[in-house]
Parts: structure tokens; C-alpha cells; sequence
């Protein structure tokens, strides 16, 4: 889908090359298929448990950042470029591409994992009462806030003006793409170090809860989900170190697909 027409110069088949179906359709899936499971939960804890706690109000904000700074700049992106070659799109299109990358970097990447990983704190909470099992969570939940704040504050200054980030006839100062690189690598692996922790500290205390053995293995095997989670991460960051400056970013969107 387009706004304009593509540059003259382009060869007429590479300009005809699209990503477009695969990109939508995955991400569109992986969106559904994650507000499907959010939705039950909440209709579950609101009225069948009748206790919606913290965690569930968290994960319901870092659906909202999901699929707000995810899916919907997706949408918006696909009008702007998304899924063609970079060189085949028009320099005021690409801007607004470049654009929607930004705002799901903030929205979704950062903020739609942070509440994500501060829902998972929040429910591990109630699992134990034992101070230094509740120690080591709180001490997570710090780290999140922590590395997440300093992700947003990066993104914020990446360049001076902000908005010759996407807008490069805007004359800016803009941090090194190595350094940002840097940046990027430290909250994806941020984000596993958490994983790997929160699906580990919680099993010798789940396998002390009075409770039946088929449901206690359960309830490990759900955590051990964190571990899928950091597979992931490894991707993003082979996407990350690969993809990172790629000239023709727009093509395979590589590194904001993983980053969802």
C-alpha cells in the first residue's frame, strides 16, 4: 500500500518487491493470539475470582502499549513504506515510517515489556511470604524500572532535535549508531537476565506450597515459558547486531518485528 508514487529512478520490479503480507500477518497473529489470553484472565479474575489485582491491571497497560505502539504503528507504517525497500520510498514517506519505529521502540518495546515484566513481579509476589524470596522480586522489580528508564531516556536523546530521527532534512546531532546499538543490546538482555530469573526463583518456592503435585509441575512448567522468552531475546539480539543501520531497514523490519 502506498501514499505516492515511488521514485522514478527505481527499477519497477524491485519497487513491486513486498514484505508486506508476511509482516502483518505474523505480528497481527502474535497481537491476537496475546489480547485473546489477556481478555479470558481479566474476564476470569473480574468475574469468576472476583480479584483483579495489581498484576492484572499492569498486564492489561502493557496490552494496551502492545498493541497501541505495536499493531497500530504497524498499520499506520504499512501506508508509509513498511514492508518495501527503503530506496523505493519516498523521502517524506519514509519519514513517517521512521517515525511509527520510534514510537513503537518507546511505547511498545520498552514500555509494553516493562509492565509486562512488573505484571510477572507483581504475581510472583503473592506466591510466598518469605522475606527473602519477596527481597529478591522487589530487587527485580527495581532492575526493570531501572533499565527501562534508561532505555527511554536514550531513545529521548537520540537525537538533538528528536525529530531528525526520522525527518533527515532536519539538520541533528544524533548519537552514534554504535552507541545506540549498545543501548539496544543492554535492555534486550536486561529483559532475559529478568526472564531467566523470574521463571527460576519462583520453583523451589512453588514446590513448597501445599498443594497437588500435578498442579504444582503446572505451575512450573507456565514459568518455564520465561525461558521460550529468552530464545527469543537471542534473536533480537543476532536482528540486532545484523540489522542495526540496515540501509533497506523497511524491507524485512527485522529488528521491530523481534522487538515485539
Amino acid at each position: 500500500v502506498t501514499m505516492s508514487t515511488t521514485p522514478a529512478s527505481v527499477d519497477p520490479a524491485r519497487a513491486a518487491e513486498n514484505n508486506l503480507g508476511w509482516i502483518l500477518g505474523l505480528t497481527g497473529l502474535f497481537h491476537a493470539t496475546a489480547l485473546l489470553f489477556i481478555g479470558l484472565r481479566v474476564y476470569t479474575r473480574l468475574f469468576q475470582v472476583r480479584s483483579f489485582g495489581l498484576d492484572d491491571a499492569l498486564i492489561v497497560v502493557s496490552a494496551l502499549c502492545a498493541c497501541g505502539g505495536g499493531m497500530v504503528t504497524y498499520i499506520i507504517a504499512s501506508f508509509y513504506g513498511l514492508g518495501r525497500h527503503t530506496d523505493t520510498v519516498p523521502k517524506t514517506e519514509y519519514a513517517i515510517y521512521l517515525k511509527m519505529t520510534f514510537i513503537q521502540a518507546v511505547v511498545s518495546t520498552i514500555g509494553g515489556l516493562a509492565f509486562l515484566k512488573l505484571s510477572i513481579g507483581a504475581a510472583l509476589m503473592r506466591l510466598s511470604n518469605q522475606k527473602w524470596y519477596r527481597r529478591i522480586i522487589w530487587g527485580f522489580i527495581a532492575f526493570v524500572i531501572m533499565y527501562s528508564i534508561i532505555s527511554w531516556v536514550e531513545w529521548f536523546l537520540v537525537c538533538n532535535p528528536l525529530p531528525g530521527f526520522w525527518d533527515k532534512s532536519i539538520k541533528a546531532e544524533c548519537i552514534p549508531q554504535n552507541i545506540h546499538k549498545g543501548f539496544a543490546l543492554f535492555n534486550t538482555a536486561s529483559n532475559m537476565l529478568t526472564d531467566v530469573a523470574f521463571a527460576t526463583l519462583p520453583v523451589p518456592v512453588i514446590w513448597q506450597l501445599q498443594m497437588k503435585k500435578k498442579l504444582r509441575v503446572y505451575l512450573i512448567i507456565i514459568l518455564s515459558l520465561g525461558y521460550f522468552a529468552v530464545l527469543l531475546g537471542i534473536v533480537k539480539t543476532v536482528c540486532q547486531n545484523v540489522f542495526r543501520g540496515d540501509p533497506d531497514q523497511s524491507f524485512y523490519n527485522w529488528i521491530q518485528f523481534w522487538g515485539l
